[in-house]
C-alpha cells in the first residue's frame, strides 16, 4: 500500500507515500483496500478509538479537527498529501512547514487530540508541491453529506463505506472519494472539492 497503516499502539512508524502520475494512479486505485478491516476489527476489541474514524463526522465539524491539526503543526495554511477517514480512523499527511521537503502522518485519538507524527517516506520522481493541497480549498462539511449520498447513489446490496479519501487527482484538482464496499459489487463516488458530486461509479 501507499500509506503503511500506523500500530494499535499509536507509536509512530514510517509511512510510504508514492509521488508521481503513474503512483498517484495506483494510489486512488488502491486507496479503498488499506487495512480497513483490520482498523475496524481493532476498534470493536477496544485496540483502536472508534470514535476517531467516519462516526466523529456527524457530531463535530472536520474543519474544527484540521484546524487543531494546523495549531498542533505550526502553521496557518495547512498543506497536505490526502486526507484519509475510515470507520476507525482519521489521518491526514501533512507537509512539515519547516521542512516543506517532509511529510508526516497524523492520526486523529479518540478523544479528539491529534497523535505524534509519524514520518512519511516519499518515493518516487513526481513533484510533491505538485501533490499537495491546502485544507482551506476543500468543503469539509460537506463529506459526511457525500458519504451519505454515495450510499443511495450507488444503491449497493449490503453496501458500507470503507474509506473516504481527499486527494489530488490526476487531473490537477482536488477531489474527495467515497468507496463503498457491497455484498456483489463495490462503488465509489467522486466529488469535486466544493463538494459538488462529479460521478458515482460501480467498480
Amino acid at each position: 500500500m501507499s500509506i503503511q497503516s500506523q500500530s494499535p499502539s499509536h507509536q509512530p512508524t514510517r509511512r510510504r507515500l508514492l509521488v508521481g502520475a503513474v503512483a498517484l494512479a495506483l494510489a486512488a486505485a488502491l486507496g479503498a483496500c488499506s487495512s480497513v478491516a483490520d482498523k475496524v476489527e481493532q476498534a470493536a476489541d477496544g485496540a483502536l478509538p472508534s470514535t476517531a474514524g467516519r462516526a466523529r463526522l456527524a457530531e463535530h465539524p472536520l474543519s474544527e479537527d484540521l484546524a487543531a491539526l494546523a495549531e498542533k503543526v505550526g502553521t496557518d495554511d495547512l498543506r497536505v498529501f490526502d486526507v484519509t477517514i475510515t470507520e476507525a480512523t482519521f489521518t491526514a499527511s501533512v507537509q512539515d512547514p519547516a521542512k516543506p521537503e517532509n511529510v508526516d502522518a497524523y492520526s486523529l485519538d479518540g478523544d479528539g487530540s491529534w497523535g505524534a507524527p509519524a514520518p512519511v517516506e516519499l518515493i518516487g520522481s513526481g513533484d510533491l508541491e505538485a501533490n499537495l493541497f491546502s485544507v482551506a480549498d476543500v468543503a469539509w462539511d460537506e463529506v459526511d453529506a457525500l458519504a451519505d449520498q454515495a450510499l443511495v447513489d450507488l444503491a449497493l446490496e449490503g453496501a458500507e463505506i470503507s474509506t473516504i479519501l481527499v486527494k489530488m487527482a490526476l487531473s490537477g484538482e482536488v477531489e474527495i472519494s467515497v468507496h463503498v464496499d457491497g455484498t456483489r459489487v463495490d462503488g465509489q463516488l467522486r466529488a469535486r472539492a466544493d463538494g459538488t458530486v462529479i460521478e458515482a461509479t460501480e467498480s
